[in-house]
């Protein structure tokens, strides 16, 4: 069997048995096509995508960090990846994942923000004190809290 009949046969488990959205598959296609594309812009002794090694797998995650693919970007690459090998172990195809050790940098990551300044702000100034002291206290808070959450 060939790459291309083997990335078909994962789409259509992914399909049928999985029921993934199309566009799902249509990105598990697109990541397992270039991931293949790179194994044969390399030289090494993977003639198919069963054959490749953990130098392979590390030399793509260079690739991909050198392409300055954002962190969710290449996290979405690699479980494609992780999961079409798993696959192909499930279905006796190959013994080992070369993808199952990696993990990947905590970089890039950032805080989510739920709040917006001006929203803040007139929240600030709808507030009833109970007492002037509270109030105070309130605004002191929710400053910090916003110095903290928006630099």
């Amino acid at each position: 069997m060939d790459d291309y009949q083997t990335m078909d046969w994962f789409l259509k488990y992914l399909r049928s048995e999985r029921h993934y959205s199309e566009d799902t598959i249509l990105a598990y296609q697109n990541d397992l096509t270039e991931f293949l594309k790179f194994l044969k812009e390399i030289p090494g002794d993977h003639e198919t995508l069963v054959e490749i090694d953990s130098f392979d797998v590390e030399a793509y995650l260079t690739s991909l960090y050198e392409k300055k693919y954002a962190r969710n970007s290449i996290a979405q690459k690699i479980s494609a990846l992780r999961s079409f090998y798993n696959f192909l172990i499930k279905n006796e195809t190959i013994k080992n994942n070369p993808f199952e050790y990696v993990h990947l940098k905590n970089q890039n990551r950032r805080l989510p923000r739920f709040f917006i300044p001006m929203k803040c702000k007139r929240s600030f100034q709808q507030l009833k004190p109970v007492n002037a002291h509270w109030l105070s206290e309130i605004r002191q808070f929710l400053k910090f809290f916003i110095q903290l959450a928006f630099g």
